[in-house]
């Protein structure tokens, strides 16, 4: 009963009890600050982008730095996530290589041309690189690569906004156009309208035109008929001419041969010769009597054909000078009536000028899809930056992944599971005259080869599960014994300075290596004081080898475990000796619990 009672047992079984709350609040303080945990993930960014110019609507160059927009998007104040550093390429690719950084953004050569091509007939999605090490920390290559889709699709918005603010401008310009072509439209419409009155009015004075053509015709032809009879009765007129010409000549001999035959009747009336040619004289008169009838007759009939083909000339004359006036008349209406036609096609080509000017305008002012992909340009408008996240010695499955988180802590637990039921030394035991490396071996021994043997079988156990091949059995065998021995030797150090209590130690400081070895969770989601312990334990290298073996990251890596598990099995050695010499100096007390 006083040995229930005893304080270091009461203290025992109250530690005992406690282990569940350790555990809860041990996970509880190492994400109490993960929120914030976020902003500590270190990463790099290096900004290869090259200026461009790119063209305002009013022809002026303006340069574009998108590169260093995302940069100073990611590294403000304000910015979600990571803590970054700006460096160049082969600073980023050592920091990544030694595990300073979790991971290397890159903005590329050709970014901000891809962003400028946005705004263009053919866009194209702007992308960044980002590299992650999984042979470092696989978790937190699996975090940013959830996290990146957020943080490009947040400066991805940005340039939507700036696009469609452009696009919005264009619509503007568009409209401008437009208001443009529709005054050259209406100017149009009233050229057609000073078209279609000039057409109007040139048809009624081609019209009057026609008429008087018509009557000048009449008229022309009237005079034409008049002409032509005077000409007939002017012909006629000839004939007159040659029968007076004859009268007169036959009259004047006829005179003379009277006027001889007078004077001979008058020196002798009853000369015979007188009287006869005076007989003669007479028949001639009647001969010409009836030629001058004739004459006069065909005088008269001249007079009147001439008389005649001046009647219809005057008339003809009388026409030609009436349908004279409506034919000015009809000439000047047509004139007029040109003019205006001409003056409304004037209008209207310039109103065509500027119709065609504005829509010219309103078409530049569209972007072409000649020769656009429609898919690709949706696809680069609704996601204009992308990101291609590269993980350097990425993990093919999950397993292995698993076998870093769970192998370590299942070591561990075999190794309390050894030491809790192994039996510890004896008081006669330690009160003997054995030597203290002969108590060690013999306290030490049995349960190292137990907990070796358990990482034999883990490791058989790793392979056949698929997690790693056969080809790397050497290493991670190598690794689980190692690991093997050092836990032993910390759970032997635990029990020779603890006793029993030193089991419970032992699954306090499980709870404290799963939560800060970085191997459940991303080691920079916790609080500092979890960060800051964490290379102090021995799970952690464990899982470090393990990720170096399993994911082939660099050899250093795993050398510089494989010594700290070699380092903590030293101590663990070295404490399990001071306790077991200590217990044996006073073994009553020691045993006592």
């Amino acid at each position: 009963m006083n040995r229930i009672a005893t304080p270091r047992r009461i203290l025992a079984v109250i530690a005992a009890a406690a282990v569940p709350l350790a555990f809860a609040g041990l996970a509880i303080g190492a994400f109490s600050d993960a929120e914030a945990g976020v902003h500590r993930i270190p990463a790099a960014i290096v900004n290869n982008d090259q200026m461009v110019m790119q063209t305002d609507a009013d022809g002026a160059q303006q340069p574009v730095l998108a590169g260093r927009l995302l940069v100073t998007e990611l590294t403000g104040a304000d910015s979600a996530g990571f803590d970054w550093t700006v460096t160049n390429d082969e600073a980023a690719a050592e920091a990544l290589r030694d595990g300073r950084v979790s991971a290397v953004v890159t903005v590329p050569e050709d970014f901000s041309r891809s962003i400028t091509s946005l705004g263009s007939d053919k866009p194209e999605q702007a992308s960044i690189d980002i590299r992650t090490d999984d042979a470092h920390d696989p978790l937190t290559g699996a975090v940013l690569q959830a996290v990146s889709d957020g943080m490009v699709a947040a400066f991805g918005q940005t340039i939507t906004q700036q696009v469609l603010a452009g696009m919005f401008d264009s619509f503007g310009q568009l409209g401008d156009s437009l208001g443009t072509a529709a005054e050259g439209a209406r100017q149009l419409g009233t050229g057609v309208d000073g078209l279609a009155k000039g057409s109007a009015e040139a048809t009624a004075g081609l019209e009057s035109l026609a008429g008087g053509v018509g009557g000048y015709t009449q008229g022309v032809s009237s005079l034409s008929s008049g002409l032509a009879s005077l000409d007939s009765g002017a012909a006629q007129l000839d004939g007159v001419a040659a029968a007076v010409n004859d009268f007169t000549g036959g009259t004047a001999s006829l005179s003379a041969a009277l006027s001889r035959a007078v004077a001979q009747l008058s020196a002798n009336p009853s000369d015979p010769v007188a009287l006869g040619t005076v007989q003669a004289i007479s028949a001639q008169l009647e001969q010409f009597a009836a030629g001058g009838g004739r004459l006069a007759s065909s005088t008269s009939s001249a007079i009147d054909g001439v008389q005649s083909g001046i009647t219809r000339s005057a008339q003809g004359a009388a026409t030609l000078a009436r349908e004279g006036d409506a034919l000015h008349t009809g000439a000047t209406q047509a004139h007029q009536g040109s003019a205006a036609l001409t003056a409304g096609a004037e209008q209207l080509a310039n109103a065509a000028g500027e119709l065609a000017g504005g829509l010219d305008t309103a078409a530049k002012a569209v972007p072409s899809s000649e020769g656009t992909d429609a898919e690709a340009a949706a696809a680069a408008l609704a996601r204009p930056v992308s990101a291609t996240v590269d993980r350097e010695h990425a993990l093919d499955s999950a397993s292995p992944a698993i076998v870093t988180a769970v192998a370590p802590a299942a070591l561990w637990l075999g190794a309390l599971a050894v030491f809790l039921v192994s039996a510890p030394l004896s008081h006669r035991v330690l009160q003997s005259s054995a030597r203290l490396g002969r108590l060690v071996q013999t306290r030490l021994l049995p349960p190292t080869l137990l907990v070796a043997g358990q990482a034999v079988a883990l490791t058989v156990m790793i392979h056949a599960a698929g997690a790693a091949p056969w080809s790397l059995v050497p290493w991670t065998l190598g690794i689980s014994l190692l690991a093997a021995i050092a836990f032993a030797f910390i759970h032997f150090a635990l029990m020779s300075l603890a006793g029993r209590g030193g089991l419970v130690l032992s699954l306090l400081a499980l709870a404290l290596q799963l939560v800060s070895s970085g191997v459940v969770f991303p080691r920079a989601l916790l609080a500092e004081p979890f960060q800051a312990i964490a290379p102090w334990m021995p799970m952690t290298h464990f899982s470090r080898a393990l990720q170096s073996v399993l994911t082939g990251g660099a050899l250093t890596d795993g050398l510089a475990a494989a010594v700290a598990l070699a380092g903590f099995a030293v101590v663990g050695l070295a404490l399990g000796v001071a306790g077991t010499r200590s217990r044996r100096a006073a073994p009553t007390a020691a045993f006592a619990a």
